[in-house]
């Protein structure tokens, strides 16, 4: 695919070409900060949820910086037609429910069910507000919508709760079995290998071969197919509640074991729990009771690895956003170092571009703006194209790595005319900055950034004589900024140079695949140690030559 020059309609920001720059912590903290809530009236029953119920919505501004809230994400198309069990037509009663606004009681905008199922999970976490996109943004307003659309992943992010409703049937007492022993599995132990040595390994791996296809079958539900739940997903993290609807036979007869209790008319399921259910499995084989019962039979024990892989790969199937793909034995290495800490998933979870762009294209959402949205949201990007754009899906994926800087850069010196579409000016303080990260190369024996120095010395030469001096006179940044003084390093980070650009570099010849495969997450485990990796497929291109003071120089990658 050729990515060709084309005329933009970019405005100007300081003299640099700008896309659209949406800072999210200013523009849209109102609209993530101040929501709008369906509050649940005090000592509410869940258990009587079905015989009417009627809950208020919030004006914006009642509950400021709230964080403990539901936030519900749910496949619309999946609640357009009523459930009905095979065996006794009522799947699940028919509830009335209201939502009070502006003092006047009306039908909620959302599937009554939808909001019974969300409201039944909310008393039972003792949660008095919910936040249902349908119901809490105003869709005849398109600037609340709109808004809205460009921190929903925030919104996610923050709430203390999120629930996602499938429609997956939980329709006899051995699926509702499987979602016990994953439970289990994190609740037992190896102060429980009496327990666990009951089971045998055979019990134990006929267990893990039904909740792999649990999960499976699970994973099959239309709501991983939505491109806007998938966002929702993936800003949850782990923290993501799955309920799942049972049928009345099934509720009639079961027996709480456990602790194992429904929700209304739901079985719930943690994503958590989920996400780490093979690992947990192959952490109790550390037993030394069932570790003996693997050693006797070999054949016995590949069986267990192998379906113990097998059941983290359908786990990967909900779980996702999360690992994207991550290999069992690394997320093992995770759980053992970090003892589960989700404050380090950022380790193992891959924030690549890539990855996130594939997740979006397995979606079934054909609004190629929708897909750049929950792109640019997800990867937290600052520059964003606006709605009214006209270029091509691959063509605006390009612009928008391109202007968040996911790709490198090198520093070119001509005139305004000779520059080229992915490139922006540069200010006389990144040449400072460039300087001393070369002085520091340089330092560690990098005779190799000497002449890219030198470039530097040159442009800087052109704004003033004495600040190659300082330069080369002081170790620290800093130092050279003190000795500067503020108004005068105020000037120098307002000078925008026009001589000199920054250019990004983008094979012409490669798909948005090959282009978007190479960049891995600066925190993640897979980055090799580079300031910035960009993956063999864009590195290996020339750098560009350039012309200084009549000599042909190479400037060297600049941040």
């Amino acid at each position: 695919m050729a990515i060709l020059p084309l005329e933009t309609s970019f405005h100007k920001f300081k003299g640099i070409p700008v896309l659209c720059r949406a800072f999210l912590g200013i523009i849209f903290s109102e609209r993530h900060e101040n929501l709008r809530f369906l509050e649940i009236p005090a000592r509410a029953d869940h258990t009587r949820l079905s015989r009417g119920f009627a809950c208020k919505l919030a004006k914006r501004g009642e509950h400021p910086k709230e964080s403990k809230y539901v936030a519900v994400p749910y496949c619309w198309d999946s609640f357009k037609e009523p459930e009905s069990d095979t065996n006794n037509r009522s799947f699940r009663p028919s509830p009335t429910v209201k939502v009070e606004e502006n003092g006047a009681p009306r039908d909620p905008k959302c599937p009554a069910d939808v909001l019974i199922r969300a409201i039944s999970f909310a008393i039972v976490h003792d949660v008095s507000l919910i936040w249902i996109y349908q119901e809490c943004v105003d869709q005849t307003d398109p600037i609340d919508v709109e808004n809205h659309l460009q921190c929903n992943h925030v919104i996610f992010c923050q709430a203390k709760f999120k629930v996602g409703l499938l429609s997956f049937k939980i329709t006899d007492q051995k699926q509702v079995h499987g979602l016990i022993h994953i439970r289990l599995a994190h609740a037992l132990s190896n102060g429980h290998s009496n327990v666990l040595s009951s089971w045998g390994v055979d019990g134990i791996l006929a267990d893990v071969r039904y909740v792999t296809r649990l999960l499976r079958a699970i994973s099959r539900d239309r709501w991983f197919t939505r491109t806007w739940v998938f966002q929702e997903r993936y800003s949850a993290n782990i923290d993501m509640c799955l309920m799942l609807p049972a049928s009345n036979d099934v509720l009639n007869n079961y027996q709480p074991s456990f602790g194992y209790d429904p929700i209304g008319t739901d079985f719930p399921v943690s994503v958590e729990e989920i996400s780490f259910v093979a690992i947990v499995w192959r952490h109790h084989f550390t037993d030394p009771e069932l570790d003996q019962q693997l050693e006797v039979d070999i054949a016995m024990k590949d069986s267990m690895h192998e379906s113990l892989s097998s059941l983290h790969d359908a786990a990967q199937l909900i779980s996702g956003p999360i690992f994207m793909g991550a290999p069992l034995d690394i997320v093992w290495d995770f759980r053992q170092m970090s003892n589960g800490s989700t404050a380090e998933l950022v380790h193992v979870r891959n924030y690549a571009v890539y990855r996130t762009f594939l997740g979006i294209e397995n979606c079934d959402n054909r609004v190629f703006s929708d897909r750049l949205t929950i792109l640019s949201n997800l990867m937290d990007f600052e520059w964003r194209l606006p709605k009214t754009h006209s270029y091509g899906y691959s063509f605006a994926l390009v612009l928008l790595v391109v202007q968040n800087e996911y790709y490198p850069t090198i520093l070119v010196r001509g005139n305004k005319s000779e520059q080229q579409f992915f490139s922006s000016p540069v200010s006389a303080v990144d040449l400072i900055i460039n300087a001393f990260n070369l002085k520091k190369l340089i330092a560690q024996g990098d005779k190799g950034s000497e002449c890219g120095l030198d470039n530097m010395f040159c442009a800087l030469a052109d704004i003033s004589a004495d600040i190659q001096e300082k330069i080369n006179r002081h170790e620290n940044f800093e130092d050279v900024l003190n000795e500067l003084g503020e108004d005068r390093v105020a000037s120098l980070f307002d000078l925008i140079l026009e001589h000199i650009h920054r250019v990004s570099i983008v094979p012409l010849s490669s798909t948005i695949v090959e282009l978007l495969g190479g960049i891995v997450g600066a925190e993640h485990i897979d980055d090799i140690g580079l300031d910035h990796s960009h993956g063999e497929a864009i590195v290996r291109f020339p750098v560009i030559d350039v012309i200084s003071h009549g000599h042909e120089r190479t400037f060297p990658f600049a941040r």
